[in-house]
């Protein structure tokens, strides 16, 4: 379903100047989807795939998952964390396949090398370096390994959602075309990340306002991740701050209960989407507040990355009478000569990654899109539904429309049954030994 969603998505994104959209929505955490289809390839097996014979390798992979690029939002950017994106981004924007630290400023010479070095060990093997020159040479031009990801992306896409072949979830096995297997779970994490990735760039590219939207989340990455993190930042001790249990939706909620000055539709500032990870956290009760990433068994720290997408908390329906909606959460992306210039300065210092800075905004902080968001979504919130009271109409139909879809494909998948029913010798003597029982 994520997939199809995606797919749509790029496909009206890229549609003719005529008939694209100026606002794309979709019922769903944007940055959430991007960071779940961060991961190494390694492990997938869509490179053993042949797509009308055409491959991807596990360097045309990496490529892929290091975009999406954009220079003037410094994306990606030059923390310690997966430096060999930053390094890719480099080629892409000189233009070429050959690469030099020195015609890198602001990347650090250590962070080239083991990006340099990482691209390069046996297994991925995308180029070859040398140290002593302190050059990268890539085999195939990011460029074009990137063009080929987003073909084999829209090839397995058309064959699925247009075509509804019967075999759309089947794919030829390089040198072997006769032979088919299934995709895996992570290769269509892997094609979700390729389209959401070229989903951005394209909204970038066509100026296109794209907006993610969620109902439903028991998170605290606003009062707990960011505001935590800001007053480690401002050097006060969070203890206290962060000893509040409640998530983010409870305690916007609360708010206008507190305060009769807000008025729908109400929203809280904008942070960044690195805070999905990045929090405070003390190692010893003796040291001092740090921030820092989440842990991960295999990987170790890790963190998202930053100035790409801008969350926040809205809520687009309170009247006097006390009746309010639920808050929402809404993932925009963070565009060019307009968030980076409303922005303010936060440079967040972290062990593991260096210094990291993301897009800040204070209450004082004028933030245009912020506003010309709220200001479209509510027009499209009628409260038609009683419902999903406060909550954009188009998606509410949209929602509709995917669980009606849902109930004809559990009813047609339930009937399947009724062959195995009506012939006992389909199943084996243990299934039907414990469908009676003792």
């Amino acid at each position: 379903m994520q997939l199809a969603e995606v797919y749509l998505a790029y496909s009206l994104a890229r549609s003719s100047a005529v008939d694209a959209p100026r606002l794309l929505m979709l019922d769903n955490s944007l940055s959430g989807i991007l960071g779940n289809s961060s991961f190494s390839p390694v492990n997938t097996r869509i490179h053993d795939a042949s797509f009308n014979g055409e491959s991807l390798t596990l360097a045309d992979m990496h490529v892929a998952l290091a975009h999406p690029f954009n220079r003037a939002l410094d994306v990606p950017s030059t923390k310690k964390f997966q430096p060999h994106h930053r390094l890719i981004a480099e080629a892409v924007w000189h233009g070429k396949s050959k690469i030099a630290a020195t015609a890198c400023p602001g990347f650090p010479r250590a962070s080239f090398d083991a990006a340099a070095r990482y691209l390069s060990k046996p297994g991925i093997d995308a180029g070859t370096w040398d140290s002593a020159a302190g050059t990268f040479t890539f085999r195939v031009d990011p460029r074009a390994s990137w063009t080929k990801s987003i073909r084999v992306f829209e090839q397995v896409c058309e064959s699925l959602f247009r075509d509804k072949s019967p075999t759309g979830l089947l794919h030829s096995v390089a040198g072997d075309d006769s032979r088919l297997e299934y995709f895996t779970v992570r290769d269509l994490a892997f094609l979700i990340g390729v389209g959401i990735r070229a989903l951005i760039e394209t909204s970038w590219e066509r100026r296109t306002l794209l907006v993610g939207v969620v109902k439903d989340s028991a998170s605290r990455f606003f009062y707990r991740n960011f505001l935590g993190s800001i007053l480690v930042v401002k050097g006060q001790d969070p203890a206290r701050h962060l000893s509040v249990p409640l998530s983010d939706r409870s305690i916007v909620e609360l708010l206008p209960n507190t305060s009769h000055e807000l008025h729908a539709p109400w929203g809280t500032v904008e942070f960044d989407s690195c805070f999905m990870t990045l929090h405070p956290e003390r190692p010893d009760p003796k040291q001092p507040w740090v921030v820092k990433g989440y842990n991960h068994q295999s990987l170790g720290e890790t963190t998202r990355p930053e100035r790409i997408f801008l969350r926040s908390l809205v809520q687009f329906l309170l009247t006097e009478e006390g009746v309010a909606s639920h808050a929402l959460f809404l993932d925009r992306l963070a565009y060019p000569d307009w968030d980076d210039k409303d922005s303010g300065k936060l440079n967040l210092s972290t062990g593991q990654f260096g210094t990291i800075s993301p897009f800040f905004f204070d209450s004082g902080t004028p933030n245009r899109l912020q506003q010309l968001s709220l200001y479209l979504l509510s027009i499209l919130v009628r409260n038609h539904f009683p419902e999903a009271l406060g909550y954009p109409d188009p998606l509410h139909q949209a929602d509709w429309g995917a669980k009606s879809m849902k109930r004809r494909v559990t009813g047609l998948l339930e009937s399947s049954d009724i062959a195995f029913r009506a012939n006992p010798l389909y199943k084996t003597f243990r299934s039907i030994r414990e469908s009676f029982g003792r």
